[in-house]
């Protein structure tokens, strides 16, 4: 199963623990449409200037952003595309200020290497638009969605896709798991997601 969300909906958390370098984002995902910007995982501060995102963009790559306090960006984003109606695994890996690496399928790895360093976050949004407006709202679903606050190798992150629950990997390091199945309760801790207004829909079972 995942949270499904029609493009005005998304989640919200407010983690015990939040993230500076190294820390890697992963989630699964699937788009209903294409050809626009789609939030899928952001890490941001509640003056939304400063962020930390992995998102797709209008040309339907994986983009892994670092945004400053004065709202300059800097990605590295993935040559390989996405489609619609087909799940996906993204995963960003912030090693430091000037190493983000962006994987699609635990493939395509690139890397942006000028220094950015956003604010440390205070929030978490799931397929959120970051100003509040919806116009980069996820239409779609979102599963597995965990952060680490280590920076997962190649081999870890292929382990992801092929085989691997989160929750196997580097367990010590792992801070968020939202395996997003019917609940919304972080798996590494004990709070909820504070605005759930997506709906239970269905996700590729890799794990068995």
């Amino acid at each position: 199963m995942a949270y499904a969300c029609n493009g005005t909906q998304f989640l919200r958390t407010t983690p015990q623990t939040m993230f500076t370098y190294p820390f890697t984002i992963n989630c699964w995902f699937y788009l209903n449409t294409v050809s626009a910007q789609r939030n899928l995982v952001l890490l941001h501060n509640t003056g939304d200037a400063f962020r930390f995102a992995l998102l797709t963009n209008a040309s339907n790559q994986l983009v892994l952003a670092a945004v400053d306090s004065g709202g300059t960006t800097q990605t590295a984003l993935t040559a390989a595309t996405v489609s619609a109606n087909t799940w996906y695994m993204a995963t960003g890996v912030f090693t430091s200020a000037t190493s983000r690496t962006v994987y699609l399928n635990a493939a395509n790895g690139t890397t942006g290497t000028v220094s950015r360093t956003p604010t440390t976050p205070t929030r978490v949004l799931l397929g959120a638009q970051y100003t509040g407006t919806t116009s980069a709202n996820l239409n779609g679903s979102i599963a597995e969605v965990a952060i680490w606050d280590a920076a997962l190798t190649t081999a870890e992150i292929s382990s992801l896709y092929t085989t691997t629950k989160a929750s196997l990997i580097r367990p010590a390091n792992l801070q968020i798991y939202y395996p997003l199945v019917r609940e919304v309760v972080n798996h590494t801790g004990t709070q909820t997601i504070n605005d759930n207004t997506g709906t239970v829909g269905v996700h590729y079972r890799r794990y068995g």
